[in-house]
């Protein structure tokens, strides 16, 4: 069980890297494109619902991918309970995590779950986040802010975070570059804090929204601001 206490607070999910690591390290076929295709080995974590196996969020792990580590903070992980359940007010929930590990021509799992319920496989967690809105443990914010998406750029998931000094009714919303809306992330009042939001480049459809940069716009009480983001497909 991790029991999630400040939006702030890190943790780390470590792996081991297979020796060796791509089997076809010295391979030579013809059809495969060496300027697309490397033996360079990029690495997502995946947490998924251990009931239905069916929701899950995915995230590269640290120095965009290349490392065998996933560091997080206790806000973030707070969100992934949120996404997979999608519902806000659930305090706890159980997920499995694994690793995909690609070259960008072959992907390996490291032990994903599988519809067996007496082998779920992963490695489960129990996310626990009833301490988190805990007033000794987060300072209120002093001034409104909407902070930078990360990963940017990103695929398939980004994190935004943003900060209310106040109780303020909020919207946050995706935008492209022509100013339509793409996607609305956040329309409700919030009591004063830090928050994060996870944007899965969907729309409001639930579609896919095509590689390219994005506007996410916050607009709380007379504050407003603006950044960029970036989708890499």
């Amino acid at each position: 069980m991790l029991k999630l206490t400040a939006a702030a607070a890190q943790e780390q999910f470590k792996w081991v890297k297979p020796v060796p690591q791509d089997p076809y390290t010295d391979i030579q076929i013809s059809r495969f494109d060496r300027r697309k295709y490397t033996d360079d080995v990029h690495y997502n974590i995946v947490f998924v619902d251990s009931i239905s196996l069916t929701r899950a969020v995915k995230f590269e792990s640290d120095n965009t991918g290349k490392l065998e580590t996933y560091t997080t903070n206790h806000g973030q992980l707070a969100n992934v309970i949120e996404t997979i359940s999608g519902q806000k007010t659930i305090l706890a929930y159980n997920v499995v995590w694994f690793v995909e590990a690609t070259d960008g021509l072959y992907t390996t799992l490291s032990t994903p779950p599988n519809a067996d319920p007496s082998n779920r496989g992963g490695y489960h967690l129990y996310l626990k986040k009833d301490g988190i809105v805990d007033a000794g443990t987060i300072s209120t914010p002093k001034a409104f802010e909407l902070g930078q998406n990360y990963p940017n750029p990103f695929n398939p998931t980004t994190t935004i975070s943003y900060s209310l000094p106040k109780s303020t009714p909020v919207t946050l919303m995706v935008f492209d570059l022509l100013g339509s809306p793409v996607k609305s992330l956040v329309r409700e009042t919030k009591e004063a804090g830090t928050y994060q939001v996870t944007w899965d480049a969907t729309n409001d459809l639930g579609q896919q929204v095509p590689s390219g940069n994005y506007i996410i716009k916050i607009m709380a009480g007379d504050f407003t601001q603006t950044r960029k983001m970036t989708l890499l497909k």
